[in-house]
């Protein structure tokens, strides 16, 4: 078990393809249709799996205060 240099316990998670699918169909649910085209979302994250990136998903209390954190999927409305 993998512990933060505070002691808590770590539980973050190296995504894979079907994690990012997952993930990308919870936002546009979660998202009521305010997060732009999903499909533009899965294929920004596709293409960093394809380029060697890591995608993490992590808890706030798993992050050093050093930590850098970005926003994976679009954000905001559709535009008109």
């Amino acid at each position: 078990m993998k512990r933060s240099s505070a002691g808590s316990i770590v539980l973050t998670r190296l995504l894979n393809l079907e994690d990012v699918e997952n993930l990308v169909v919870g936002a546009t649910i979660l998202g009521t249709g305010g997060g732009g085209d999903p499909q533009t979302g899965l294929k920004t994250l596709k293409e960093d799996l394809a380029q060697g990136r890591k995608l993490l998903l992590a808890s706030e209390t798993d992050l050093e205060p050093e930590s850098t954190v970005v926003c994976a999927y679009h954000c905001g409305s559709i535009p008109a």
